[in-house]
């Protein structure tokens, strides 16, 4: 998921998971992922942040919700001309 962050610069900030069934060892799923929001956020100096939140949703081979994961990325020191 190619999302467009300096690498270097970025920080994983936190991961949540909501769990709507057991996962069972040697279980088969499927997962998709998005892009869910991205935030600018910047200081009075004009240097900023940007929060970047990936939602992946997981499910068996019957189609049913298994898990969801969301994970909030930042990359830190980003100029006020970028993004």
């Amino acid at each position: 998921l190619a999302v467009g962050l300096d690498l270097a610069k970025v920080l994983h900030a936190e991961q949540r998971y909501t769990f709507h069934r057991p996962i069972v060892a040697g279980q088969v799923l499927y997962g998709e992922r998005r892009v869910s929001s991205v935030v600018v956020k910047r200081s009075k100096s004009g240097a900023g942040m940007v929060f970047v939140t990936v939602s992946t949703n997981f499910v068996g081979t019957d189609g049913e919700p298994v898990v969801d994961e969301e994970m909030v990325m930042v990359e830190r020191d980003v100029p006020q001309a970028e993004r």
